[in-house]
């Protein structure tokens, strides 16, 4: 019985360390459907956001990410790069949605589950990571597995 007991006390404190340890760990979001908010809406609107743009290894941009100025969160990433000017923006628009036949527009979806902005892009392979305090970092582009 003093045997039963004592194991019971050690996992219940190794229990209780690793989900104490657990909260301090870094929270992921992800790309999500969305059918609302389409490619024309962000063309028509696009001083509404802060724009960044991504390349795959080369220099043919890939993908694009919309942060919204009306809300309280933003957007970050190592490799994305900031659209500034409109002549610019409509054609990195034409060249990402062009050159991989984009008409989706994917939802950046926050670790609580909360839209933090837009994204274009041919793959759903990276990572939304909460850094800070309403700050996330969006990684870079992973390639699509090649087929079989």
């Amino acid at each position: 019985m003093k045997t039963r007991l004592t194991v019971f006390c050690t996992l219940s404190i190794l229990a209780a360390c690793l989900l104490s340890s657990c909260s301090g760990l870094p929270k992921y979001g992800a790309l999500g459907p969305h059918d609302i908010v389409t490619i024309d809406n962000l063309k028509d609107g696009w001083e509404e956001y802060d724009i960044y743009y991504n390349t795959w290894y080369t220099a043919t941009p890939a993908a694009m990410m919309f942060d919204p100025r009306d809300n309280d969160t933003t957007l970050t990433g190592k490799s994305w790069n900031r659209v500034t000017e409109q002549d610019a923006f409509f054609e990195l628009l034409r060249k990402v949605t062009g050159s991989y036949h984009l008409n989706r527009v994917w939802a950046i979806v926050g670790p609580e589950k909360q839209l933090l902005g837009y994204m274009i892009t041919p793959t759903t392979q990276l990572y939304i990571k909460d850094i800070a305090d309403k700050t996330y970092y969006v990684s870079n582009l992973q390639m699509p597995p090649s087929g079989p």
